[in-house]
């Protein structure tokens, strides 16, 4: 019986894997529909801070597995964000209006993994001299965690690899680096205050920290309109996104010890010391120059957290600008840690993969040009191991990691036969 698209596509949307929480609920309905299209399905599970992950690797049985194409597709989600944001649909229930898939991973991206499935089992048939993989990794959106470690300890060493993220159906040859700061400050003495307290929340707007502008940022809102007497902050959950609100906890007349003017600073001058990065602009990629964002704060007992992220351009050395940023950090008595500090990648167009993937667009009619991205993806695992592009269906900028995502039924139908041509071209 074949595989219905649609229905698969709410069975995992259902499914709750937010990369905090990891991604074994998604493996039940997977390891089904490998059985239903006939393919082979390892699962490779893996620890990280006591949370069970897998990454889930699907092949047709008993076919080639020479010099290899791997099609890649990551199926943690980041966390929905404040509920009454989704108008739509709730995040885990999957809707559909006319040719909008509204639910969280719908366009980021698990609905592409059903694509690459199809499009595998279509070569069932087909005398391969490439061998021809899909990887479905874990913990992207916390460190590229499951595509860093298959790329070192993965069964398959691939020479090509298309990774799966919202573009619209058109080709992704280069994106930006990508820098994750944890800093900590605080040494958690803190004066006694009265009992009662009040609440104040700010609102921002969500959008993905790849395009900062897209939003407005409840944190940076909270540091500048800051009263006296905050005893506690929190905002946002991750450095991906740009936080669309920000609790503070006030206790009037008390001292606190939480450094949020600190805090402040530190954020102006990793923005600073990003903006000064050279080259200052890539026109290639929007927006074209690197950009910078906060997006989680945690402050309580004197102690704060701070999570920032910056996208970087071709050129850009992610390690010496953690450097800079750590001195800042030290001057104030703080701590850092980087979570991800991964270069641009660049497949030159002169790539095999990149003709191949052009010629497929041509085929069915699709934008063959090649274009770049401002986020960072795990292609980057890949940087010096494999040539690699990214390719996707539905819309990234003001969709991805927010509220409302969707995807569009009708290029599902395209990249799935997209991913088809693509291999046909390089594997047979």
């Amino acid at each position: 019986m074949p595989l219905d698209l649609i229905a698969a596509a709410q069975q995992l949307i259902a499914a709750d894997t937010v990369s905090a929480h990891g991604n074994l609920a998604i493996v039940a309905p997977l390891k089904g529909y490998a059985a239903q299209l006939g393919l082979s399905l390892r699962v490779l599970e893996a620890d990280v801070d006591g949370v069970r992950h897998a990454n889930l690797l699907f092949e047709i049985p008993g076919g080639t597995t020479a010099d290899p194409l791997l099609l890649l597709t990551h199926t943690d989600t980041v966390a929905p964000g404040p509920l009454d944001r989704w108008t739509q649909t709730t995040p885990f229930a999957a809707k559909l209006d006319g040719d909008k898939l509204y639910g969280l991973g719908s366009a980021d991206v698990k609905t592409d993994l059903l694509c690459k499935l199809l499009a595998l089992e279509r070569l069932k048939a087909v005398r391969l001299t490439r061998g021809v993989f899909v990887l479905g990794t874990y913990a992207e959106e916390i460190g590229l965690l499951g595509a860093k470690r298959f790329a070192e300890e993965g069964p398959v060493k691939p020479r090509f690899v298309v990774c799966g993220e919202p573009s619209e159906l058109t080709i992704i040859h280069a994106h930006k680096g990508y820098l994750v700061a944890r800093v900590t400050l605080g040494e958690g003495a803190v004066s006694p205050g009265p009992a009662t307290t009040r609440t104040q929340t700010f609102a921002g707007k969500a959008a993905h920290s790849s395009t900062p502008h897209l939003g407005e940022n409840a944190i940076v809102k909270a540091l500048r309109a800051l009263p006296a007497g905050v005893i506690s902050i929190h905002g946002g959950q991750g450095a991906n996104s740009v936080p669309a609100t920000c609790r503070i906890e006030i206790a009037d007349g008390s001292l606190t010890a939480l450094p949020l003017a600190e805090a402040s600073y530190l954020i102006d001058r990793f923005s600073a010391l990003v903006e000064a990065q050279v080259p200052q602009r890539d026109d290639r990629f929007a927006p074209g120059a690197a950009v910078s964002n906060v997006g989680f704060i945690e402050g309580r007992d004197g102690c704060l957290e701070l999570w920032l992220d910056a996208r970087l351009l071709p050129g850009h050395d992610p390690t010496a600008l953690a450097a800079a940023f750590e001195a800042e950090v030290l001057k104030l008595s703080g701590r850092v840690r980087f979570e991800r500090a991964n270069r641009a990648m660049s497949t030159p167009p002169s790539s095999p993969l990149c003709h191949a993937a052009q010629r497929a667009s041509a085929e069915l009619g699709l934008d063959a040009t090649l274009h770049t991205k401002a986020t960072n993806t795990e292609a980057a695992a890949f940087v010096g191991k494999a040539d690699a592009i990214v390719f996707g269906a539905g819309p990234s900028i003001g969709n991805a990691h927010c509220a409302n995502e969707y995807t569009l039924v009708s290029q599902l139908a395209k990249a799935t036969d997209w991913y088809e041509r693509l291999a046909r071209d390089l594997c047979v």
